[in-house]
């Protein structure tokens, strides 16, 4: 009896000391998963030097290895893209010094010309030359803008801005670029309303937005402006009365040098592809709808507390 005794107590001891050791391992692996989790979040947020040495050994070491070369290779990646950045951002500034001189010069010698010509003939042709000088330089300076753009040679200072103050901002820019427009604003603006964003830049991107809905609107019509919040994002809308678009030229508008068939006023066709770019850098996005009779172009822009200041993003 005493034996059967014994027997089930070591049999009991053994089991408990069976399970306790499968919890005691099952903690230890859980908690390395926690570790190992929040250090591809470190990674994720930037941190491309992480310590792999706890996870050396055991059942995660061969995922762990293969996480460590792609993060070696992925900050390999980063670095080069900086120096590619750094040097496609002097390439930019240097080409941009190069072309403004001698067009500046030019600009200023046709002037003189026009002012001194007295023949009524050779002065209206040195107007026409200075008037394409101009777009000329208008459409370098555009062209460089996106350059450094693209080449992520922008720094975004980011901020809380009201709303209405920045649409107000811009929507009496775009009246002054565009004097003759027979097209009207209707804002509709909610008290209180901020954007995260860079004033400066996304300033840029609502105007060039509303100049096209003036081109592309009627006389006495409407461009309406309507600013939405919810949770987690800021939604403008810029709506025309031009009429709409076709279907096969909405993922098109936002090309560079594209021209639709509705288009009735000169331009170059970058406009819309310098707001599409200036909102990506906002990490929000530049969509096009038809709705009504018109066209709807529709910032979304997130309210997440991002970077302060984010560099060559």
């Amino acid at each position: 009896m005493n034996g059967w005794l014994v027997d089930l107590f070591c049999g009991l001891a053994l089991v408990f000391g069976i399970a306790a050791g499968r919890i005691w391992e099952g903690c230890r692996y859980n908690r390395k998963i926690r570790d190992l989790n929040f250090t591809l979040d470190t990674v994720m947020h930037g941190g491309l030097s992480p310590d792999w040495s706890p996870y050396r050994e055991g059942e995660l070491s061969i995922l762990v290895n293969q996480l460590e070369l792609l993060v070696t290779r992925t900050a390999h990646m980063v670095e080069q893209l900086n120096s590619e950045q750094a040097a496609a951002h002097d390439f930019i500034a240097d080409i941009s010094h190069q072309i403004k001189t001698p067009l500046t010069g030019l600009l200023s010698y046709l002037d003189l010309l026009e002012r001194a010509e007295a023949d009524a003939g050779k002065k209206a042709q040195l107007v026409n030359c200075i008037y394409l000088a101009e777009r000329m330089n208008e459409l370098l300076q555009t062209l460089l803008e996106l350059a450094r753009l693209d080449a992520g040679a922008v720094t975004l200072h980011i901020e809380d801005v009201l709303a209405k103050e920045l649409v107000e901002s811009a929507r009496q820019a775009a009246a002054a670029a565009r004097p003759d427009a027979g097209a009207y604003f209707a804002v509709d603006v909610g008290e209180g309303i901020t954007l995260r964003c860079d004033r400066k830049w996304f300033r840029q991107a609502l105007i060039n937005v509303l100049v096209n809905a003036l081109d592309h609107s009627p006389d006495g019509g409407t461009v309406q402006i309507v600013v939405q919040q919810t949770e987690r994002i800021v939604m403008v809308r810029v709506l025309d009365q031009g009429g709409g678009i076709a279907k096969s030229e909405l993922k098109d508008i936002f090309k560079r040098f594209y021209r639709g068939k509705r288009t009735k006023k000169e331009g170059f066709g970058i406009g819309l592809a310098m707001a599409e770019s200036i909102v990506r850098l906002h990490k929000g996005n530049l969509r096009a709808e038809n709705e009504g009779n018109g066209v709807a172009m529709i910032f979304a822009l997130p309210l997440l507390p991002c970077a302060k200041k984010m560099e060559g993003v």
